[in-house]
């Protein structure tokens, strides 16, 4: 009997498999409660003859999706939403039935009066990301109360489900539930993977649903904002249902087991003031009521009509008249992407989640503009300079009064903390995206440029002074130090963050020139501004970003200072610190509060930072000093009794994204700063391009070191240490790549004995080439290499292509010996062709389709000739030398490929590639 029944689950399973489908699919975008993603899940055909798939409401989610399915036959078909539910979790996909050429599209029966207790079922679907997963389990209840997956996300209410006792999970939401005679009498939702359960969403509304969609009808939802849950006789006799009343329900409906009480209220709802939490469900339009079902085939028929509702509340019958709203009007269908963020009106689950009325707007996704004002993600945005945002319309309206970088005023509250106004600044931004209105129309949405307003946001002049805190010395240092403020909305050349502050100093008053370490403006791309005697605030460019070692210049204007007391700080290059020497510490903390301390110098060591895992920003050849003990802080200046400077005090961010400081003498950038200041030219660096170490004497002896240049070093009356410099690594496409190697021992530079980093960058400062005596397997050899000339820049154009931040090889990655052709992928987004394709960061892309892309010009020529929805092979590479081919489809609508590129004016240019796709296409 048993192998009869296999047999026969067996011939089921083949009827209908051909229906199952995998989807795979991208959330483009934040939205309602959710971020956007890539995933897997699965769906089933319920009408072979005009392409429809049913599929989760959570799969689908509310906001913009590109999704395929894939078919038995692995034919994949491009999908569109057809309807998702606003609450219960189903929703439609349709397809074009003539695009599957290779077999006959066949769909499965939806029977949902076929669900009884002890029926044995297969859920059959794309289990955990398989392609097909087959589990069987048997129908346990059909009253189960509706699986609660998140605190602040998607939740269905208002139904029961069924409960079995099987190991479905993850990958098998929208999977039917098949029973014997090959129909669908449930669609999963949700496992518990703990018990062992899964829960299965009853069909009937989903019937209902499919044949309003099938008609070409809108499938209408009322609703009365609130949640009901159903409650044993027990607990509903003990909130005050009479004996006569519960008599009465156990006569009317002898299967019954309880009633229906009032869970969840929506403030300023249509229900709200009228119903309390706890009121017992009687009658809806004087008919007894003990089903979710009962309800819901009401307000679906009655949106924007009255009904009578009869409920106990204590031990008193009241009647209520309520209006019936419309599921569809509180369930968003238009967006704002803006600065990266998104915006749209609060919605139906945001407010049952938090307790708030359903109105107003949202941020979704706080991006950077308003990650800058101190926003996040679920702020409800009230007013901007005073003005109230009720709409989408009305915030378009306001914003578009403030030219970029002004400055506005923002009041909000969060969702979970709806009592109390908060305050923020955030600085208009309209540089660095291109704000859209998107609207879902006919289930296909569709953008507009928002219009920004022309015109440029003026400065003014402000006057100021330093902060004082009564001390000669510090006083006079004060007057030369500010904070420096960075943020970046795009993270490229290995920087390890988007917010940075630290302390500056002013080393041109006239140019406006500030140094800062490269903890604090750790790139070019980004937004810089400066805070003077923590009072006023002035952008800032940034125009130099040193290559090798820790430190960057940014400039201001002078003219937006006025007439102030800040001054140039004046900088000894000549001081050689010795240990135990007593100096000065002066600095800025993150409070902008002045701090000052005497410090004594502990010693003066090669600074070495490990590498991390993912290539980043890190210092190298530099000689630093450390001090016995010194307070913590955002940076400052190390000076002299005198007041002149002699080090900046930096904050070395590690592999491991700590910090730790170290003082920079000035002498090490001696260059930069004095180009900077006596010309108008940007700076040149000069560098062999390899990273040195340093060996004792004794060790170099073994390796092959003359003695002649041994006793040199031990009777020198200017050399401290005795040591010479081997080299750790050599960058790539270098001279020194093609002539040295590593561990090689440098001895010598144009005739000149060589022992520390600073007399190396000395002695190939201003040339062409150098000749270097080395010593490389205990032999010495003289050698001419080629000196790298710098620029202070870094990268300066990025694409974004499908979701894929594309740049440039930056330098440290070249600096692990990498020499990969092709672009480099910094960074990808969630959500994108990139994330739903497997395009990941620390790669390399050398071709599209056949075309080479060694650069990012060839590389942007190959992509703007790509048409959306198209497929392309595009061949990468990895850190360690393996390739590999993705096939990946482009989303032109969602996912548009732009260009950001620096001026010569230290600004950024940003730019869109037409789409030229119709609407129509997606």
């Amino acid at each position: 009997g048993k192998m009869e029944n296999n047999h026969d689950w067996e011939n089921t399973i083949n009827k209908i498999i051909g229906a199952v489908v995998a989807i795979k699919f991208n959330h483009c975008n934040s939205f309602e409660t959710n971020g956007p993603s890539s995933g897997v899940a699965t769906g089933f055909v319920v009408d072979a003859e005009r392409g429809i798939i049913l599929t989760n409401r959570h799969v689908i989610k509310c906001g913009p999706i590109v999704a395929e399915a894939l078919f038995a036959d692995h034919e994949e078909v491009s999908l569109k939403t057809l309807y998702r539910d606003p609450v219960h979790d189903f929703g439609f996909f349709s397809f074009n039935p003539d695009d599957i050429k290779y077999m006959d599209v066949i769909d499965i029966k939806l029977a949902p009066e076929e669900a009884t207790i002890g029926a044995e079922l297969r859920v059959v679907g794309n289990d955990s990301g398989e392609k097909l997963s087959i589990l069987s389990g048997i129908l346990a209840r059909v009253d189960r109360k509706s699986p609660h997956y998140s605190d602040s996300g998607y939740n269905d209410f208002n139904t029961f489900y069924y409960q079995a006792a099987s190991g479905t999970s993850g990958g098998s939401s929208g999977s039917p539930v098949i029973n014997i005679n090959g129909n669908a009498i449930a669609l999963n939702a949700g496992g518990r993977v703990k018990g062992a359960s899964s829960y299965y969403l009853p069909l009937d509304r989903i019937v209902r649903a499919l044949k309003i969609v099938q008609d070409g009808g809108k499938v209408s939802r009322g609703t009365l904002q609130m949640i009901w849950e159903h409650k044993p006789y027990h607990f509903v006799s003990s909130i005050g249902v009479s004996e006569e009343i519960e008599t009465l329900f156990r006569n009317e409906f002898p299967e019954e087991t309880g009633m229906l009480v009032v869970n969840h209220i929506v403030r300023e709802g249509p229900s709200d003031q009228l119903f309390q939490v706890g009121d017992v469900m009687i009658s809806l339009n004087d008919k007894y009521v003990t089903k979710f079902l009962q309800i819901e085939e009401v307000l679906d028929e009655s949106i924007g009509e009255e009904v009578r509702v009869t409920v106990v509340r204590g031990s008193e019958m009241i009647d209520i008249t309520v209006v019936v709203d419309d599921l569809h009007r509180i369930t968003p269908n238009e967006y704002i992407t803006i600065s990266k963020s998104t915006i749209h009106n609060v919605s139906y689950m945001q407010a049952l989640n938090y307790s708030i009325p359903c109105k107003g707007i949202t941020l979704v996704s706080a991006g950077y503009m308003f990650l800058g004002g101190g926003l996040s993600k679920g702020s409800i945005l009230l007013s901007l300079n005073g003005e109230p945002l009720p709409t989408l319309t009305e915030f378009i309206r306001v914003i578009s009064q403030y030219t970029d970088r002004s400055k506005v005023v923002v009041r909000y509250i969060t969702d979970k903390d709806k009592n109390r106004e908060r305050v923020g600044i955030i600085e208009i931004d309209w540089r660095w995206t291109t704000a859209k209105m998107w609207k879902r129309v006919n289930n296909v949405w569709e953008s507009n440029d928002i219009e920004k307003p022309t015109g440029e946001f003026k400065e003014s002049s402000i006057i100021t002074s330093p902060v004082r805190i009564k001390n000669e010395l510090a006083d006079f240092v004060l007057s030369s130090l500010v904070m420096v403020t960075f943020r970046t909305p795009y993270i490229i050349d290995g920087i390890h963050g988007s917010l940075f502050v630290g302390t500056g100093i002013i080393i041109d008053s006239v140019k406006g020139l500030v140094v800062v370490d490269k903890n604090t403006v750790p790139g070019v791309l980004g937004d810089c501004s400066i805070s003077f005697g923590a009072s006023v605030q002035i952008p800032a460019k940034i125009v130099f970003v040193h290559p090798t070692h820790y430190i960057s210049i940014v400039r201001y204007d002078v003219e937006l200072l006025g007439k102030t007391t800040f001054k140039s700080i004046e900088l000894d290059y000549d001081s050689d610190p010795i240990p135990g020497e007593e100096k000065f510490y002066v600095s800025l903390g993150s409070n902008q509060k002045a701090f000052f301390q005497s410090v004594y110098i502990s010693k003066v060591q090669e600074l070495f930072v490990k590498e991390g895992k993912v290539p980043k920003c890190r210092p190298i050849n530099e000689e630093t000093i450390r001090l016995v003990k010194a307070s913590s802080s955002v940076g400052g200046v190390l000076v002299n009794s005198d007041g002149t400077a002699f080090a900046q005090w930096v904050a070395y961010n590690t592999s491991k994204d700590k910090s730790y400081f170290s003082g920079l003498p000035y002498r090490t950038i001696k260059n930069v700063i004095e180009t900077f200041k006596n010309t108008d030219d940007i700076p040149i660096v000069y560098s062999l391009e390899v990273e040195f170490f340093v060996i004792p004497l004794t060790l170099a002896r073994n390796m092959g070191l003359d003695e002649k240049w041994i006793h040199s070093i031990e009777h020198s009356d200017t050399i401290r240490f005795r040591h010479v410099l081997k080299i750790r690594q050599i960058m790539p496409y270098t001279g020194a790549y093609e002539k040295l190697r590593i561990g090689d021992i440098i001895v010598s530079i144009n005739g000149k004995l060589v022992t520390s980093f600073l007399e190396v960058e000395d002695e190939v400062y201003g040339k062409d080439s150098v000749d270097i005596l080395i010593v490389r397997d205990q032999v010495q050899l003289e050698v001419t290499v080629e000196v790298e000339k710098l620029d202070g820049i870094g990268s300066d154009k990025v694409i974004f292509w499908s979701g894929a931040w594309i740049q440039d090889t930056h330098r440290y990655v070249l600096a692990r010996g990498v020499k990969n052709e092709g672009v480099y992928i910094s960074r990808w987004s969630k959500g994108s062709p990139a994330h739903k394709y497997g395009i990941r960061a620390i790669h390399w892309i050398t071709h599209i389709n056949e075309t080479p892309t060694p650069n990012l010009n060839e590389f942007e020529e190959a992509v703007q000739v790509l048409e959306h929805q198209s497929f392309v092979r595009v061949r990468v590479i990895d850190i360690q030398g393996r390739v590999d081919v993705v096939s990946l489809k482009t989303d032109n609508i969602f996912w548009e490929t732009s260009i950001l590129e620096r001026q010569p004016d230290a600004t950024w240019k940003r730019s869109t590639i037409p789409r030229n796709t119709p609407l129509s296409e997606h």
